[in-house]
């Protein structure tokens, strides 16, 4: 519960999904001016250039290309780096910072999807390799919602064993938040076809 001191700061009380040293769940008092509107630039999202880019070797890179955040400074590296695909090669580079915008994703197609699973894949074994397995977590839940076609992912959290089901209800009142689990599409006739 949020302390009568906070209420009267017109702090919020927010609850984060996990702490990147132990994983577990951790609330704090905010103030609302503190809060970004918008996504922050993370490791997974896409971004979109506005204005050409020229590397070294005279490859020039056009407004419009769209290339994939693999390090952050909000996710604790020292610099932003954006990598963007030449071809059949990858160029990474360190952005200035009103040469790209954020692409606002929505639900992708099949062969778009899988595409961009296997991005953020390719960025999860990065994290792993060195040493930042924590962060994945972070990045799949900023980066999955809207390729989903959830939108933002704002107060969704995964469940991720059937043994939890049964207390959804319980769960989804005390996190207040709106449940969404599989069902069958054609009803439940004992295969697994649209299930």
């Amino acid at each position: 519960a949020i302390s009568a001191e906070a209420r009267q700061k017109g702090e919020l009380l927010i609850r984060f999904e996990a702490r990147q040293d132990l994983g577990n769940p951790v609330y704090l008092n905010v103030n609302p001016k503190s809060l970004s509107r918008s996504p922050l630039l993370g490791a997974g999202r896409h971004v979109e250039l506005t204005k050409p880019l020229r590397f070294a070797d005279g490859t020039v890179m056009e407004t419009g290309t769209v290339g994939v955040v693999v390090q952050s400074i909000n996710d604790g590296y020292d610099a932003d780096i954006i990598q963007v695909l030449d071809g059949t090669k990858e160029r990474s580079f360190q952005p200035v910072a009103d040469a790209f915008v954020m692409v606002k994703e929505s639900k992708l197609g099949k062969a778009e999807l899988e595409a961009r699973l296997q991005e953020l894949e390719t960025l999860a074994k990065m994290n792993d390799d060195a040493g930042k397995t924590r962060r994945n977590v972070s990045m799949l839940d900023q980066n999955l919602w809207a390729i989903s076609g959830f939108g933002s992912g704002l107060n969704i959290s995964y469940l991720t064993h059937q043994s939890k089901w049964p207390r959804l209800g319980s769960l989804s009142a005390d996190s207040r938040c709106l449940t969404l689990k599989p069902a069958s599409r054609e009803g439940f006739d004992g295969t697994l076809g649209g299930e």
